[in-house]
């Protein structure tokens, strides 16, 4: 399963991507764990979201996955997003590590492949 995803574009400053990240990070697990994944360097790996090749973060503590708009508009701001809206409205609420709330602008849904040949799923993403 893939978690938390935060695209990062070779080119983009490396050191200010991992801290937009960590405001992203959304775990339902004990402190020591959130201890324990803060001091890990992320795991990347490249996905193909709607046919196209993204590095992504692999978190598999987070409980839902997020993109940012920045990164929303940069890769699928010409597709689609639903029949009615640009976004599909969404009840669900974001707390960060530190118990801060994270705004949610709305959700997506989009297919993603782990590699160009291998089974496509859908997968709900959070746009913050």
């Amino acid at each position: 399963m893939i978690g938390n995803l935060e695209a990062y574009v070779p080119g983009d400053n490396f050191v200010e991507y991992l801290e937009r990240l960590k405001q992203f990070l959304v775990l339902n697990s004990v402190e020591e764990s959130v201890n324990q994944v803060s001091n890990n360097h992320p795991v990347l790996m490249e996905v193909w979201i709607d046919g196209q090749p993204v590095v992504m973060e692999c978190d598999s503590g987070a409980c839902h996955t997020v993109l940012s708009k920045d990164k929303y508009l940069k890769f699928f701001k010409n597709k689609p997003l639903s029949k009615n809206k640009p976004l599909s409205k969404t009840s669900t609420r974001l707390v960060s590590v530190t118990g801060n709330s994270i705004n949610v602008l709305g959700a997506i849904d989009v297919s993603v492949r782990r590699s160009r040949d291998s089974e496509e799923r859908r997968l709900q993403s959070f746009l913050l």
